[in-house]
């Protein structure tokens, strides 16, 4: 048996929209797509082992927050993280705001709008057998070619809306993404430690596609 979770991220008592929420700990089994808070700040994880969990909160900026919560059979639990003032700036690989323009890899502006619903909308999706992915793609260390493991794998921009969630590498450095509309779709890889990784993959409606995706260490 499981139980779920709905959580809130919060700065200086506002709600953080778009923070990218992982597992740092817990008693189950590796979770493969990490959640983004809504606009409320909310955002749910189902069908998670009985016992305590350790989430972590990333927002777009490089502000963190941690915090712990139990989990019961049965049973519905709630957590609030709550993020640190940031430190340094990072890379931000998440989505914009609703209506801000952002630059393609061109040098072009496009304008992208995503709808959110409720808390229920930024849960972890599991993929049902016989789900066909769109992509299929591993991320590796540039100079040693091993698997890395626990790197954060978001769509930046693509022909169709942007999930409200982003997909989190097993211990092979393996990720799939499914749901995809055929068109090019550009992916953006962050993992601790390491620089940033960047593809443009043409999906095609009902053939995987394949990719490999190397990400050097950070610079000093």
């Amino acid at each position: 048996m499981t139980g779920n979770l709905n959580g809130y991220v919060v700065r200086r008592e506002r709600p953080e929209v778009d923070a990218v929420v992982t597992v740092v700990d817990g008693p189950g089994m590796h979770i493969d797509l990490a959640p983004m808070s809504d606009a409320d700040g909310w955002f749910a994880l189902d069908d998670l082992a009985a016992g305590h969990w350790r989430l972590r909160a990333n927002a777009s900026d490089g502000a963190i927050g941690e915090a712990g919560v139990d989990v019961w059979d049965n049973s519905l639990s709630e957590v609030t993280i709550e993020l640190r003032e940031e430190t340094e700036p990072v890379p931000d690989i998440f989505r914009e705001p609703r209506g801000k323009k952002r630059a393609d890899p061109n040098g072009s502006q496009s304008s992208k709008s995503s709808e959110r619903g409720s808390p229920s909308s930024a849960r972890i999706r599991k993929h049902a057998n016989g789900v066909t992915p769109s992509v299929v793609g591993w991320v590796t260390d540039a100079e040693t070619g091993r698997p890395v493991e626990g790197a954060l794998v978001v769509i930046t921009d693509g022909p169709g809306p942007l999930p409200d969630a982003v997909v989190v590498t097993d211990r092979d450095g393996r990720f799939e993404i499914t749901a995809l509309e055929e068109g090019e779709w550009a992916l953006l890889v962050r993992s601790d430690e390491r620089a940033s990784g960047h593809l443009v993959v043409s999906v095609v409606s009902g053939r995987p596609v394949n990719i490999t995706i190397a990400v050097p260490p950070s610079p000093g």
